[in-house]
């Protein structure tokens, strides 16, 4: 998959993993990239590698997938940093406690505009 330079891609569960291999990955292919997680840390930490290797386009937001509002503002970051959003992937470890992120995360008619 290749990109333009206004092609953003949230990508939840990125700090670490899987996730910032996808991170990564869609910045070699030419996306824009919101590092998402609630590891600040190591969050951070991903979004200067990847910023880094990719022209300063990759941030990082923190995001709590079982939060509509917190991913909500992770969509919004995307579009106002890097103009529009093409993908979202979604990397997390589902639990008991947080079945509810499948909700949070659901696409909407609002995310895509």
């Amino acid at each position: 998959m290749s990109s333009n330079q206004s092609d953003g891609a949230v990508v939840t569960g990125a700090a670490s993993g899987i996730g910032r291999a996808i991170a990564a990955s869609l910045a070699a292919d030419g996306f824009s990239v919101v590092v998402a997680d609630l590891d600040e840390e190591n969050g951070r930490a991903a979004a200067k590698e990847i910023a880094a290797a990719n022209q300063n386009r990759a941030i990082f937001q923190r995001v709590d997938v079982t939060d509509r509002t917190s991913v909500s503002a992770a969509i919004d970051a995307c579009t106002r940093q890097f103009g529009t959003i093409k993908v979202r992937s979604t990397t997390l470890a589902s639990t008991s406690r947080n079945r509810s992120s499948r909700r949070a995360w659901q696409p909407g008619t609002r995310s895509w505009m």
